[in-house]
């Protein structure tokens, strides 16, 4: 059996092809690819790398305009038409792997059923910014249920891993529209009782960049919090309500006063820097309090 690596190759992030390909070449151990292409423009610039690489290729080039979530769903169900893998690793294409972050996933695996590690931030150049992903979240422990993440995401889908047995309690993705796919897919395997074991040593580098939903080193304004606002209330809206996930709702339509409520939020000095959503629910928080 083998290890499989997932990625989705955004039309917009072909840019980044280059250090994508470097950073799997760097990689100890062996793998398969599987890599899934938002339109021809995508992949015609990933081909010269291509033939570079010998590891063996699955390829799927999606010709028709899909949603962010869709794509990820079509990655999954390609994946699951590959027989010959027993783990699954996930890894952003504007992204970088780590060179071990197969052995650390393969590790993690070990008696559980997901994995989900931590990252280096870096920018646009793949300049480290001397920031984990898992700096402020305090979390101290081995092991992620689905309580840990009403109120903050850490499950990407490049700092992830599952095995194969996980797609038998895979979800339907009856809205295709939600922007936190990774959120709502974790979310759900949790639910049902799956073991998610948290790896503290970076499974690979994480981009910051204008359009993505970690806003490292940038202020937190009023259209980062419309943005989430948005995002956070499609995502629970998939889900059944729970005492925990009523209060994350209730902020949620905190945070739509305050949108009204707060003239000067662009002045505000408000806390940034932490894993995807915890900033929006602490930032709420703290403007209720002043």
């Amino acid at each position: 059996m083998v290890t499989l690596l997932g990625t989705v190759v955004y039309e917009q992030n072909y840019f980044y092809v280059e250090k994508y390909f470097n950073a799997l070449n760097n990689l100890k151990k062996e793998f398969n690819l599987l890599l899934i292409f938002e339109g021809q423009k995508s992949y015609n610039q990933a081909s010269r790398f291509l033939d570079n690489i010998y590891f063996k290729k699955h390829i799927s080039i999606i010709k028709n305009k899909l949603s962010h979530a869709k794509l990820r769903e079509t990655l999954i169900d390609e994946a699951e038409k590959i027989n010959n893998w027993e783990k699954l690793i996930f890894i952003d294409y504007d992204d970088e792997i780590s060179h071990n972050a197969i052995e650390l996933h393969l590790e993690a695996l070990e008696g559980f059923d997901i994995s989900v590690g931590n990252l280096r931030i870096i920018d646009s150049d793949s300049k480290y910014l001397g920031h984990l992903f898992f700096d402020n979240l305090n979390l101290k422990k081995n092991t992620v249920m689905s309580k840990d993440i009403i109120f903050k995401n850490i499950f990407g889908m490049t700092n992830t891993a599952i095995k194969r047995k996980v797609l038998n309690k895979r979800p339907i993705l009856n809205n295709t529209d939600i922007r936190a796919y990774d959120w709502w897919l974790f979310t759900s395997f949790l639910d049902q009782g799956l073991k998610a074991k948290v790896i503290y040593e970076p499974v690979g580098s994480y981009r910051v960049k204008e359009k993505n939903t970690l806003g490292w080193g940038s202020e937190y304004n009023m259209k980062r919090f419309k943005k989430e606002i948005f995002i956070i209330n499609t995502h629970f809206r998939e889900f059944k309500p729970n005492k925990y996930r009523k209060i994350a709702m209730e902020l949620v339509l905190e945070a739509k006063g305050l949108i009204i409520k707060l003239d000067n939020f662009d002045r505000l000095q408000l806390t940034n820097n932490n894993v995807w959503y915890y900033d929006f629910f602490r930032n709420v928080l703290r403007l209720r309090n002043g």
